[in-house]
């Protein structure tokens, strides 16, 4: 009975030590077999009671679970870490959806006018300009014709210029001399 007793604790321990045999299972072996029947019922029998043996008489045990426990808070640590990142980018990824939104009721509501703008940039605004040139050289080739008829200095050049710079100066003259038009308060 006491070696049934020997090969399940054990197998036991084997199954804690995992792949490490060996030097580690001849030293639980050896730390086992200087124990009284008693303690060995009662490691056997009592989980927590193995626990406590485990981590106190045999190193690599603790040395395992204290790397185990390591290993665990790692995980813990980086499952946060990751958690926390991936909250983050649901939150950026969330505020660009946002974003892009507003950006594309902008561009809804902005396009009409840019549309409207880059047409007015492609008429030619010089056209009134033109027109209005036109006339008023037509009002003036009109009135200067006129007065080289009034003149009659239609062969000579001198003789208009000459009329035109005083009948200029008379007519400046006349303006600057009169008082300008009272307007009525009524």
């Amino acid at each position: 009975k006491e070696a049934a007793g020997w090969s399940r604790l054990i197998g036991k321990t084997e199954r804690k030590m995992g792949s490490r045999t060996g030097g580690v299972l001849a030293q639980v072996s050896d730390s086992l077999k200087s124990l009284q029947i008693e303690e060995l019922k009662k490691l056997m029998e009592d989980q927590d009671a193995f626990d406590v043996y485990f981590e106190k008489n045999i190193p690599i045990v603790k040395e395992k679970q204290e790397l185990i426990r390591a290993i665990k808070d790692s995980n813990i640590a980086s499952a946060k870490k990751n958690v926390d990142l991936h909250t983050a980018i649901e939150s950026l990824s969330t505020q660009v959806q946002e974003l892009r939104q507003l950006v594309q009721e902008r561009q809804a509501v902005l396009r009409p006018r840019y549309d409207e703008i880059k047409k007015e940039a492609m008429e030619d605004r010089t056209e009134a300009a033109k027109k209005q040139l036109e006339s008023a050289a037509a009002v003036t080739n009109s009135e200067c014709r006129q007065m080289v008829e009034l003149t009659d200095a239609s062969t000579d050049w001198n003789k208009f210029a000459v009329d035109f710079t005083s009948k200029k100066k008379v007519s400046n003259c006349i303006s600057a001399s009169s008082p300008p038009p009272l307007s009525n308060p009524d």
